[in-house]
């Protein structure tokens, strides 16, 4: 009988098990901070190989891939802020014009 657990620790010396381990870990901590679910799979693709003396070798190639859930990186409103010949030079969240009123005002106020 074929041991999958004895094929996982020994292909690249440990090194799958350590692909399968980092990957489920990156996708846990994904799932677990944008509530999302997300998936995780591991292939083997066999391939028979026929040696000289008539007997079989199999070449296992693996994959380790995974889906992880996108977070939400939300919208954003920007005013576009410009330089007196009106090139871009800025975005702001706060209207620059009533930034510039609410200065105008502090300043009449004094």
């Amino acid at each position: 009988m074929i041991d999958i657990q004895k094929f996982l620790t020994e292909q690249a010396g440990g090194g799958l098990l350590i692909e399968i381990n980092d990957t489920l870990q990156s996708l846990v901590r994904d799932c677990r901070d944008t509530g999302k679910k997300g998936t995780l799979s591991i292939a083997l693709a066999l391939e028979p190989m026929m040696t000289r003396d008539g007997g079989t070798q199999i070449k296992i190639t693996p994959a380790v891939t995974s889906k992880n859930p996108k977070y939400d990186a939300g919208v954003g409103i920007y005013w576009l802020v410009t330089d007196e010949a009106g090139n871009p030079v800025g975005l702001e969240q706060e209207n620059p014009a009533q930034m510039k009123l609410m200065m105008d005002l502090e300043r009449e106020a004094k």
